[in-house]
């Protein structure tokens, strides 16, 4: 069902409620929220000092949808938060997080080493991240991939080569 104009997070947890044919009861056993929780979210009680209305947080909001069996961007929308994304609005970081969250643990470390490799090979100054040089020079330390990593081609070409630049090289081929 679609949210209707003007309906409160506890109009909408209601009426969801109902629809399900639920009691308040069987919500809070399924959720754990507490009935009287639950009864001041549906009777839109506002809050003594602020004279607002409870706004639940996320992970309560997530909980009530998955009990009553709707979509998880449903119940956030009804409660005023922007739904989870996969991809929508989400920033690269947390784009990029989904990916490593979605992968086998043992996969995870590999990535996150990987990324830190490329953090370091783009930041603008590797020194002032990591503090490495090699002894006896002034020149930093290139960054090494983890393990087992194949690096994109992107990156095999700005890698430094026996201390020559890749115009260097490119002379010498």
């Amino acid at each position: 069902m679609n949210k209707k104009e003007n309906e409160t997070f506890g109009d909408w947890l209601l009426r969801r409620r109902e629809d399900r044919g639920l009691s308040q009861s069987d919500l809070w056993r399924v959720t754990g929220i507490s009935k009287q929780y639950i009864n001041n979210l549906e009777r839109n009680v506002r809050q003594p000092r602020t004279n607002k209305l409870t706004r639940p947080s996320e992970e309560k909001v997530d909980k009530f949808a998955r009990a009553l069996g709707v979509p998880i961007s449903e119940a956030r929308l009804a409660a005023g938060y922007a739904p989870p994304t996969k991809h929508g609005d989400a920033t690269k970081g947390q784009r990029a997080a989904e990916y490593v969250d979605a992968l086998p643990e043992d996969k995870q470390d590999d990535v996150l080493l990987f990324l830190e490799m490329l953090y370091r090979q783009y930041s603008r100054s590797t020194s002032d991240v990591r503090g490495e040089r090699n002894v006896g020079t002034d020149k930093e330390v290139p960054p090494q991939p983890p393990p087992g990593a194949a690096l994109p081609a992107s990156l095999m070409r700005n890698q430094v080569v026996a201390g020559k630049s890749p115009k260097a090289r490119k002379k010498r081929a």
